[in-house]
């Protein structure tokens, strides 16, 4: 398969206004595939990476796979709006950063957060 190399052909990049895309499904639908994939692709989505309560698991590292957060932690910052979004699943919390998708779109940056 042929690399795209060059941005300005990408739909995405034809926006006067940054967007923000939500790659979400049930659990082992093929998300981190999809994200893997663009990289491959050099796609010009920033990836948000987003918080969970649940241990991390020996292939991952924190704040590349996920923020790993303690409840407590978590539960702060429901209470202080630091949360766009926020799920349990599974009994554990998922939330995506609301200052990393703020601090990405006011840069202008095209962004991809996967729920």
């Amino acid at each position: 398969m042929k690399k795209v190399t060059d941005k300005s052909r990408l739909p995405f990049h034809q926006s006067a206004k940054p967007l923000l895309v939500v790659l979400s499904g049930p659990s082992g639908v093929g998300k981190d595939a999809v994200l893997a994939r663009m990289k491959e692709l050099t796609s010009p989505l920033q990836h948000i990476t987003t918080l969970t309560t649940r241990p991390r698991r020996p292939n991952e590292k924190n704040n590349v796979d996920y923020h790993f957060v303690s409840l407590k932690r978590f539960q702060e910052m429901i209470q202080k709006n630091e949360l766009l979004e926020w799920a349990n699943v599974y009994g554990n919390w998922y939330g995506v950063p609301r200052e990393a998708v703020k601090q990405a779109l006011d840069n202008g940056r095209d962004i991809i957060v996967k729920v």
